[in-house]
């Protein structure tokens, strides 16, 4: 019984993906989608590097379909395996490992891509003034934990519990 609702459950999800594809909703299907890649790449990686390649992941994922890319498996299974791809490239890259990166994504501005989507700030709403700074900082401006917490006066420990709670405020704003 167990797999007839497993199935029921993927072949639903696997119908509003197609029909999302087919409208080109690529920033809707991608939302859907997020509280999943986040917290995948959360479970498999340390904390401060987390948003970072789940970020990886949506541009990626976004830069594919803007482009035209179809896949033959259901857009769930793509988006497991590009987490999977993601969270070994950085392991790759922490372990010193040189990575080609494909000419046609090196030339790309993920934030281009995704500011057409939304703004910044309209990302941000709904966090503190403090979270806004921090996650500023660390999104938009490319700032290490450590030296956030040194231009803010705060500890590191601080700065890693403000992402924490802005990046909780995002993810129930994208669920709800």
């Amino acid at each position: 019984m167990a797999d007839v609702i497993v199935s029921g459950m993927h072949d639903a999800r696997d119908a509003e993906d197609r029909r999302l594809l087919e409208e080109g909703a690529h920033a809707r299907l991608l939302e859907s989608y997020y509280a999943v890649i986040v917290d995948r790449c959360a479970a498999r990686l340390p904390a401060e590097d987390a948003l970072d390649v789940a970020a990886d992941v949506v541009v990626r994922l976004l830069s594919e379909l803007e482009r035209g890319r179809r896949y033959t498996a259901p857009f769930r299974v793509v988006v497991h395996n590009v987490i999977g791809w993601k969270i070994k490239e950085h392991w790759a890259r922490r372990q010193g490992e040189p990575l080609e990166l494909r000419e046609e994504i090196a030339a790309d501005d993920p934030f281009e891509e995704i500011e057409a989507l939304v703004t910044f700030e309209q990302l941000l709403d709904g966090t503190t003034e403090l979270e806004r700074e921090v996650l500023t900082l660390r999104w938009r401006d490319g700032v290490g934990l450590e030296e956030i917490a040194s231009r803010l006066g705060k500890t590191r420990n601080a700065v890693d519990q403000i992402v924490h709670r802005g990046v909780a405020r995002l993810r129930g704003r994208l669920a709800a």
